[in-house]
């Protein structure tokens, strides 16, 4: 019943399904990482956030960004569209977090 719903798009049973399966595979690997005696610190996006300034100027500096209408852009190896690194305005986008 709840794929059908899922398959319908209906946004409240598509958050919860996904929030489901985010769950089960971080307990998952929670398990996987104890058993390997891996230690891992959860942080937000906006830790990232500061730092994405300093990517942003060694890959300029290694000429990888290509400024195009007031983005930066950087083609990635076997994919034809540009990631956009940096937004017009000056914010990052969901791919550089």
């Amino acid at each position: 019943m709840y794929l059908v719903k899922v398959s319908n798009n209906q946004i409240s049973v598509i958050f919860f399904f996904f929030l489901f399966i985010r769950c089960d595979l971080i307990l998952e690997f929670q398990h996987i990482y104890r058993e390997l005696d891996i230690k891992l610190e959860e942080r937000g996006e906006s830790y990232y956030q500061k730092l994405m300034d300093d990517v942003v100027v060694e890959l300029d500096s290694k000429k990888f960004l290509i400024l195009e209408d007031g983005r930066k852009i950087m083609f990635v190896p076997n994919q034809t569209i540009p990631m956009t690194v940096v937004k017009s305005d000056g914010g990052y986008t969901y791919a550089t977090r």
